[in-house]
């Protein structure tokens, strides 16, 4: 696929699913967030001692404290690591949703009225010809120039960040 074949498949699935995708990552942060909070509870609650039986006449041994909280101490950093790596993914996702509907307000009127009837909401190509008073193949032809408008001033970014 070229560059240009590429940003086209780009910039159409932003335009299809942006609703949902918004939706979407919006819930999968949150979600991260709270998984995050709770391995983070529950690796804390390993820095506690555990019980001791003193049932068993015996001496009983424990770990050093300094070893069990060094390995506390990385765990919870190699966990908001991760939380922190998937959060920006998902941020980096919405960027490249909202850089997209941006560069729909640098279009000409013609082209920015077509997307914006055709994607936000979404319509059909016989509503949205109904709304601007045109034929469907009208809507269709400035619908495919607008898109390869918009497919010539994506930024690389864009192309590397969208997988």
């Amino acid at each position: 696929m070229g560059w240009m074949q590429r940003a086209v498949w780009i910039i159409e699935d932003v335009l299809r699913h942006h609703e949902q995708e918004l939706q979407t990552i919006d819930l999968q942060i949150e979600a991260e967030k709270k998984r995050l909070e709770d391995d983070l509870c529950n690796i804390r609650a390993r820095a506690y001692p555990r019980g001791i039986r003193y049932d068993v006449p015996r001496v009983q041994s424990s770990p050093s404290p300094d070893d069990r909280l060094a390995k506390i101490a990385d765990d919870i950093q190699r966990r908001s690591d991760r939380a922190n790596r998937i959060i920006k993914e998902l941020e980096a996702r919405r960027s490249v949703i909202e850089y997209i509907y941006d560069l729909i307000f640098d279009l000409d009127s013609q082209a920015r009225c077509v997307l914006l009837t055709l994607y936000y909401p979404a319509h059909t190509y016989r509503e949205a010809a109904d709304l601007l008073g045109v034929d469907t193949s009208t809507i269709w032809r400035r619908k495919q120039m607008a898109i390869e408008a918009l497919a010539r001033k994506l930024p690389t970014w864009i192309m590397d960040a969208y997988k």
